[in-house]
C-alpha cells in the first residue's frame, strides 16, 4: 500500500501523518507496528524529471547518458 504523507514538526522531532482513510483500511490503532519504506518525492521520480526536461527546456542527453542516469538512481542506496 502506498500513499503520500507529510512530515510535521512534533516537539523536537518530525512525525509522519497517515491519512485517516489509510488508518481505517489497515485497521491501525495506537501502538500498532508497521514496516515503512520511505523515499522523498522528487528524488525518486526519475521519469517525471526526465520528461520535464525533454520538453526542450533542459539539457540534451544521449540515450546512453539517460540509461546511465536511470541506472545510478535505480541502484542508489538511501
Amino acid at each position: 500500500m502506498e500513499t503520500l504523507v507529510k512530515a510535521k514538526k512534533w516537539g523536537s522531532s518530525l512525525g509522519l501523518v497517515i491519512p485517516k482513510e489509510m488508518v481505517k483500511e489497515m485497521g491501525a490503532q495506537e501502538k500498532s507496528e508497521f514496516v515503512m519504506s520511505l523515499r522523498p518525492t522528487g528524488k525518486s521520480d526519475v521519469l517525471k524529471q526526465a520528461f520535464g526536461k525533454l520538453k526542450g527546456k533542459g539539457e540534451r542527453k544521449t540515450a546512453q547518458e539517460w540509461k546511465d542516469e536511470f541506472r545510478r538512481t535505480l541502484y542508489k542506496e538511501w
